[in-house]
C-alpha cells in the first residue's frame, strides 16, 4: 500500500512510499559521509517525520542509531557521544545548532532540498538478526550511563507474532515517547511494520489538552502512556481517552485505584500493564488486566512473558522458586540486549549464561523481586538494589550520588525518593567537606551535567548519614526526613497575590506541589514541580479559568506573576479557538486550510480532498469552542484563527481556502499571515460573490436550464424537500405582512435556506451575519485563484466575471468557472472537475518563481478562465 500514510505530522505527512524514497536518499548521503555496516550514527531529531526517515536510513546503510537529547546538559550528551564512540551525528538545522562541537562530524538535512532531490533506488544493507539496530543509554549505577544494546531480532520479536497487542485492530499508532526512551520503539516499529499510521504527537512533553484534542482527531487506537501520565489523566479527565481501544500503560507499578476508575469510566477500552527493562526490548511481560469490578486487589500483576521471551523466577543460587515465593526475575528469549556498549565488567555482572534448566543465548538479570501467583501471573515485589522508577525513567541513585561528589564542597550523598511528595520526588542528602555545602549551588552544578528527570528537587546538607546495623546508609530513616522545597531566595522573594487569577494560582501550587509558602515570584520547577505536575496544573487551570495553554507556556512564564499576566490576556495563549479536522494527511505540499462557510461543515470537503490527488495535505479549520465563534468582530475571529495556526504551525508556508462565506474570512488569515511575515502561496476563494449585476432574460434562461441539470436533479429529495418547506414558510411570513405587521417574518433559516438549524443556534448566526456585513476588505498582494460556478440562482442578479475580487486583490488572480451550482460543484459528478484544477493551481503555486510577497500596489492582470465548453 504505497500511498497508504505512514507518518503524520504537524506540518507534513508521508505516506510509506514517499517514507521509503526519503529513507534512501538519505541512506545514501550517509554511505557518501563514508557510513558503513556496524557503525554507530547518532539521531538529534525532534519529534517530526524526519526523526523517523533518519531511523529508517540508518539501519538501510547496516549502520545502528542512537538518538541523543539536544535539551539535555550540554556535558552529559558529550559524554553519551564520546563513550559510544560515535563518528556521525546526523540531525535537523535546529537540533545540529544544539549540538557540542568537536565530539564527531555533523551531518545536517536540508530539509526539502535534500529530500526531494532524484529518487534513489532501495540498495539496503543486507543484515542479520543479531546485527546491533540502536543502542539506548540508561542511568547506570557505577556513576557513568549504560548504553544498551539492542538487536534487529529484539524489535522484531517486540512487534511481530506477540499477541499482548490485537495488531489487527490496531490502526493508528501515537509516537509520543522521547526518542531516547524504548517505549518509542513499540511506537514507532510497532506501527511500520504493520503498514500502520503513526501519529507524531507536536509537544516535547504533553498537556492533557493537547493529548485530548489529537486522539479525537487523529482517532488513535493505540497508545502507551507511562503510570504517572496515566494516573494524572484519569485524575483530570479519563473520558479523553474514550476513543482508544488498546491502552498500554507502565514504567512504574501501577495504581489499583487509578486502574479501577479508568474501567468504569472506560468499558470499551482494553488496559495492559506492560513491563520490561530496556535490557529486554522495551515489553518482556503483559498483562490485559482483567475488569476490577468490587474484587480486593492489593497489586497489578505484570503479567506472563510475550511471544519470543522466558522468564524463570530464580533464588540468590539460581534455582528455581516455588510457586509464590519471591525470588529474582531472569528474562532469555530474542529481546535479550547484546550487552552493554563499551562496557564489559557491566556486561558481564547483568547478561549471564542460562539458568539450569534453561535454553537460549545470554539470559537478564533484572534486579526484580517477583513471584508466580496461582493464576500463572507474575507479580512485581520491588528491587533488590538501590534502582528507583521516577515517572517511567530508571534512575540510578549512584550516577546522581556521583555527580554530587564532584561539586565542590561536597564530600559524600545520598540519594532517596520521597514517594509521599507529589508524583515522587528524588532529595539529595549532603555532606560538606568542612562547611554545610549551599544547595543551590549544588543544585546548579548538577543542572549542568544531568538530566531534568535526574535532579533532584531538593538538596539537603546533612551533618552525618544513618546507617544500618551493617555499616550501609540506613536510606529508609533518610526518606521521612523534612526537607524545604526549592531554594530560600526563591521563598524569601515570595510576594502576596494581587489579582483574583493570581490568587487562583497560587492555591493550585500549594495544592498541587504540597507547599505550604507559595510567592507569585517563585518559580514552578524551583518549588519542586515536574512535567507531570505541569499536566496536571494545566488541567486544573483549564478547568477553574477556562483557558487551554501548552506545556511550552511554563518554559517562559515560569512564576505566577507571569503566568497570570498571560492568562488575564484576553486572546494570547488560547490554543483552543481552532481545531484541525485531517482530511488528507499525506504529502508533502504545504498544508491547505479549508473554511466552510454558514451552515455547513468541513466533512463537506471530503470528495473535493479526494479529487484533489493523495500529494497535498488538507486541514479542515472549524471553531473548537465559543470563543472564537462569539468574537465581537471577523477580523478579531481570523486573529485567533492565525494565532493558533502559528502554534499548530510554527514555521512553513500555509495555503487557505473557503467557500462561501468561509472565503472571506479565510481571506483575512490570508492577509494577516501575510503581515506577519508568512508565506502564503495561495488564497483559493470557492464561489463568494463581491458584486453583482442586472440579470437579463438570455442569463435567466441559461441559468434555468443548468440549474435544471446541475442543482434540481442532482440534489437529493431531502434537499429539495427542505427548499420547498422553506420557501413555504417565506409565503405564508409575507402574505400575513400584508395586513398584519406583527406577523412573524422569515428569519436567517429562511434567507440562508438553513430550515434545519436548531433554534438556539439562530441568534448567535444572527450576530455572525452582522460581522460579515460590517467587515471592510482591505487589499491582498497574494496569489488568488477564484473558482466560480457555472449555476447561477434564478432570481438572483448576475455576478460579474470576478465575482468582485479584482478589487481587493491587487496580487495574481485567476478566475475559473466550473461546473454545479454553488453547492453541488462540491459533490459528485461536478467536483472531479473542480479537484484536477485545485490540484494544478496548488502545484502551480508551489512551483512558482514569481514572488509571493507581492506589493499591494501592484495590479496583475486578471486572468478569466471559462470551462464550461469543455464540460458541456
Amino acid at each position: 500500500m504505497p500511498h497508504a500514510v505512514a507518518v503524520v505530522g504537524v506540518a507534513h505527512s508521508l505516506t510509506y512510499s514517499a517514507l521509503e524514497a526519503r529513507a534512501n536518499r538519505v541512506a545514501a548521503r550517509l554511505r557518501r559521509e563514508g557510513v558503513q555496516h556496524g557503525d554507530l550514527v547518532a539521531l538529534a531529531f525532534d519529534r517530526t517525520p524526519d526523526a523517523i526517515v533518519a531511523q529508517l536510513a540508518v539501519l538501510k546503510t547496516g549502520a545502528a542509531y542512537l538518538p541523543v537529547d539536544v535539551t539535555e546538559p550540554a556535558s552529559r550528551v558529550t559524554l553519551l557521544l564520546q563513550d559510544a564512540r560515535v563518528r556521525i551525528t546526523l540531525s535537523d538545522r535546529a537540533s545540529s545548532q544544539r549540538l557540542p562541537q568537536g565530539v564527531a562530524r555533523s551531518v545536517v538535512l536540508e530539509g526539502d532540498g535534500e529530500l526531494h532531490s532524484d529518487d534513489v533506488g532501495p540498495d539496503a544493507c543486507e543484515g542479520h538478526p543479531d546485527d546491533l539496530a540502536y543502542v539506548m543509554f540508561t542511568s547506570g549505577s557505577t556513576g557513568r550511563p549504560n548504553g544498551v544494546r539492542i538487536p534487529h531480532r529484539g524489535v522484531l520479536r517486540l512487534v511481530l507474532g506477540g499477541d499482548y497487542v490485537d495488531w489487527n485492530r490496531a490502526t493508528t499508532f501515537l509516537q509520543m515517547a522521547p526518542l531516547t526512551f524504548d517505549a518509542s520503539t513499540f511506537e514507532i516499529w510497532g506501527a511500520l511494520l504493520h503498514g500502520r499510521r503513526l501519529v507524531m504527537f507536536p509537544e516535547r512533553v504533553p498537556t492533557i489538552a493537547t493529548l485530548e484534542a489529537i486522539l479525537q482527531r487523529e482517532r488513535i487506537d493505540c497508545l502507551w502512556l507511562t503510570s504517572a501520565l496515566f494516573n494524572s489523566v484519569i485524575d483530570e479527565r479519563p473520558e479523553c481517552l474514550s476513543a482508544v481501544s488498546q491502552l498500554l500503560v507502565g514504567g512504574e507499578a501501577l495504581s489499583v485505584a487509578h486502574v479501577r476508575r479508568a474501567q468504569q469510566q472506560l468499558p470499551a477500552t482494553q488496559i495492559i500493564n506492560g513491563y520490561g527493562p530496556t535490557e529486554c526490548t522495551t515489553f518482556a511481560c503483559c498483562y490485559p488486566i482483567p475488569t476490577l469490578d468490587d474484587r480486593l486487589v492489593d497489586s497489578i500483576p505484570i503479567g506472563r512473558p510475550i511471544g519470543g521471551t522466558r522468564v524463570a523466577v530464580l533464588d540468590p543460587q539460581q534455582q528455581l522458586v516455588p510457586v509464590g515465593v519471591v525470588g529474582e526475575l531472569y528474562i532469555g528469549g530474542d529481546g535479550v540486549a547484546l550487552g552493554y556498549h563499551e562496557r564489559p565488567r557491566a556486561t558481564a555482572e547483568r547478561f549471564v549464561a542460562a539458568p539450569t534448566g534453561q535454553s537460549g543465548r545470554l539470559w537478564y538479570r533484572t534486579g526484580d523481586r517477583v513471584r508466580w501467583t496461582g493464576e500463572g501471573v507474575l507479580e512485581f515485589h520491588g528491587r533488590l538494589d538501590a534502582q528507583l522508577k521516577l515517572r517511567g525513567f530508571r534512575v540510578e541513585p549512584g550516577e546522581i550520588e556521583s555527580a554530587c561528589r564532584q561539586c565542590p564542597g561536597v564530600r559524600d550523598a545520598a540519594v532517596v525518593l520521597d514517594p509521599a511528595a507529589s508524583g515522587g520526588q528524588l532529595v539529595a542528602f549532603v555532606i560538606g567537606d568542612g562547611a554545610a555545602p549551599d544547595p543551590v549551588i549544588v543544585k546548579a552544578w548538577l543542572a549542568e551535567r544531568l538530566p531534568g528527570y535526574m535532579q533532584p528537587t531538593a538538596v539537603v546538607p546533612i551533618d552525618a548519614f544513618p546507617l544500618t546495623a551493617n555499616g550501609k546508609v540506613d536510606r529508609q530513616t533518610l526518606v521521612p526526613r523534612r526537607y524545604v522545597l526549592g531554594d530560600t531566595t526563591a521563598l524569601r522573594t515570595a510576594g502576596a497575590p494581587r489579582t483574583a487569577t493570581e490568587a487562583t494560582l497560587v492555591q493550585l501550587w500549594r495544592d498541587l506541589l504540597q507547599c505550604e509558602v507559595v510567592g507569585i515570584h517563585d518559580d514552578f520547577f524551583a518549588l519542586g514541580g515536574h512535567s507531570l505536575l505541569a499536566v496536571r496544573m494545566f488541567a486544573q487551570i483549564a478547568t477553574r479559568l477556562g483557558r487551554h495553554l501548552p506545556f511550552s507556556t511554563l518554559l517562559s512564564h515560569g512564576s505566577i506573576a507571569s503566568l497570570a499576566t498571560l492568562l488575564d490576556q484576553p486572546v494570547a495563549g488560547n490554543a483552543r479557538s481552532v481545531s484541525l479536522v485531517p482530511l488528507q494527511v499525506g504529502g508533502d505540499r504545504p498544508p491547505l486550510l479549508l473554511l466552510h462557510g454558514i451552515g455547513n461543515e468541513v466533512w463537506g470537503f471530503r470528495e473535493l480532498v479526494a479529487c484533489v490527488g493523495p500529494g497535498q495535505p488538507v486541514f479542515g479549520v472549524v471553531a473548537s469552542d465559543h470563543a472564537a465563534l462569539d468574537a465581537s468582530s471577523l477580523v478579531e475571529r481570523a486573529a485567533r484563527y492565525v494565532a493558533d495556526l502559528e502554534i499548530l504551525f510554527p514555521e512553513g508556508p500555509l495555503t487557505l481556502g473557503g467557500h462561501c462565506s468561509g472565503a472571506v474570512i479565510a481571506f483575512e488569515m490570508a492577509r494577516q499571515l501575510r503581515s506577519r511575515g508568512r508565506d502564503v502561496p495561495l488564497l483559493i476563494v470557492f464561489d463568494y460573490c463581491l458584486e453583482e449585476e442586472a440579470v437579463g432574460i438570455r442569463a435567466r434562461a441559461t441559468n434555468f436550464a443548468s440549474w435544471i441539470t446541475d442543482d434540481l436533479l442532482a440534489s437529493p429529495l431531502s434537499h429539495n424537500l427542505g427548499r420547498i418547506r422553506s420557501r413555504s414558510r417565506l409565503l405564508m411570513a409575507r402574505w400575513f405582512s400584508r395586513s398584519d405587521h406583527g406577523a412573524p417574518r422569515g428569519d436567517v433559516r429562511d434567507r440562508l435556506g438553513l430550515w434545519r438549524l436548531p433554534a438556539r443556534e439562530v441568534v448567535r448566526l444572527e450576530r455572525h451575519l452582522e460581522s460579515f456585513a460590517a467587515y471592510r476588505f482591505e487589499c491582498y498582494g497574494g496569489r488568488t485563484v477564484v473558482f466560480r460556478a457555472r449555476t447561477r440562482a434564478l432570481t438572483r442578479t448576475q455576478p460579474t466575471a470576478d465575482l468582485g475580487w479584482r478589487r481587493v486583490v491587487s496580487g495574481a488572480l485567476t478566475v475559473e468557472t466550473v461546473p454545479g451550482a454553488h453547492d453541488t460543484m462540491l459533490r459528485t459528478p461536478f467536483v472531479a472537475r473542480l479537484g484536477e484544477r485545485v490540484s494544478v493551481a496548488l502545484g502551480n503555486a508551489c512551483s512558482s518563481d514569481t514572488p509571493r510577497q507581492a506589493s499591494r500596489e501592484t495590479h496583475a492582470p486578471t486572468t478569466v478562465m471559462a470551462m464550461a465548453g469543455r464540460d458541456d
